[in-house]
């Protein structure tokens, strides 16, 4: 079989994905949709920490939950993965006991946007099929990002998300203490996915999470920096601008 199936990151917060014990062939394709397409970090424990193309920043704990696994069962999994050479362990500086990151190896490979040297690569392979269909869809994409463009669409909130300095700068604008803006960070991602949310903006949507923090700490007659149940912030939501 040759050619090219294009599958949008969003079906990583499908319920229907979501929804049973993943086999090992979905666990797989999830670890490369979980992927980072493009260098960025994220923040663990105030730590921060590098993630490159590639890369997946999951703990082996975390894929356990997500994909509905024993511990022994993800780590006998990726250990079949680094023998089969699909994979490659952490190394170097990064290394730590923080998170574990898992390098996809070939990633380019499971990509749509191949560079022009993998297109000479593929003569015999899969992108012989982009190939014969490559004008038609181009010009399908055209008219698609035409029509994108003139509206914004909603989005559930990328696996990626990070806590870049934007918005830790707007937190501490708004007189966050530095020290809390990761677990208030992490609070809001938790709440978004569970609840699959979509927003035109994320950085809007952490931009409400924020002050609604700060309205609820005014009202919650204590010094200390809470973290608002569910129940709490459906509330300031629905009556905080």
């Amino acid at each position: 079989m040759i050619g090219w199936v294009s599958i949008h990151r969003s079906l990583c917060n499908h319920s229907i994905w979501l929804a049973e014990p993943f086999t090992k062939g979905q666990a797989w394709v999830d670890l490369i949709l979980l992927a980072n397409h493009e260098e960025g970090y994220i923040r663990k424990r105030g730590i921060k920490i590098i993630v490159k193309r590639g890369q997946v920043g999951w703990s082996q704990r975390s894929l356990a939950d997500r994909w509905k696994w024993s511990r022994g069962k993800v780590e006998r999994f990726l250990k079949d993965l680094m023998i089969d050479d699909q994979i490659e362990p952490q190394n170097g500086p990064q290394k730590n006991n923080i998170t574990s990151l898992i390098t996809i190896k070939n990633y380019d490979q499971y990509q749509e946007d191949v560079p022009q040297t993998g297109h000479k690569r593929a003569a015999n392979g899969p992108q012989t099929g982009r190939k014969r269909g490559q004008n038609n869809n181009d010009n399908n994409d055209n008219n698609n990002k035409k029509k994108i463009n003139k509206r914004k669409i909603a989005s559930y909130l990328p696996e990626n998300y990070i806590l870049d300095e934007k918005h830790l700068n707007y937190a501490i604008e708004k007189s966050i203490p530095e020290n809390k803006i990761n677990d208030i960070f992490e609070h809001f991602c938790i709440y978004h996915r569970k609840k699959g949310n979509k927003y035109l903006s994320w950085y809007a949507a952490w931009q409400t999470w924020v002050r609604n923090h700060i309205e609820y700490q005014k009202k919650s007659n204590t010094k200390k920096h809470k973290i608002m149940t569910e129940e709490e912030i459906e509330r300031m939501q629905n009556h905080v601008a």
